[in-house]
């Protein structure tokens, strides 16, 4: 009776073993495996914190510029306001300059008219004494 090589003890067992060892070898290189994925995903976790982290200071970077970019524009807007109203203000003052001289000289030409009505009343005697 023939049997197939196939089928023989010899060829069982030692496809058998060659079984167990690439199983081995499977096992081990998915231990490996693990270990490395483990260590990735550590990696991979500060690396997405850091993520986090930076994405979270340019969203604050960005509201920053934002109001800074805000307060220039409030601030031109004010200088071109300011600016404006400078010649306006400058002739208001002039113009309360101008009234105050005025007022201040007629009320020293009328201190001087009541000073010379009363040396007229009083004779140019002093104290009112005779």
């Amino acid at each position: 009776m023939y049997v197939p090589a196939l089928f023989l003890p010899s060829t069982i067992i030692r496809y058998t073993k060659n079984l167990q060892n690439i199983q081995d070898a499977i096992l081990a290189d998915a231990e490996k495996g693990n270990k490395v994925e483990s260590k990735l995903a550590l990696h991979l976790g500060g690396y997405q914190q850091r993520a986090k982290t930076l994405r979270s200071k340019i969203v604050e970077a960005g509201e920053a510029l934002e109001k800074a970019k805000m307060e220039l524009d409030t601030f031109g807007t004010l200088q071109i306001a300011e600016e404006a109203a400078i010649p306006r203000r400058l002739e208001a003052l002039r113009e309360e300059v101008t009234s105050l001289s005025r007022r201040e000289r007629e009320a020293q030409e009328l201190f001087r008219a009541r000073r010379e009505e009363l040396e007229g009343l009083s004779g140019g005697g002093a104290n009112g004494v005779h």
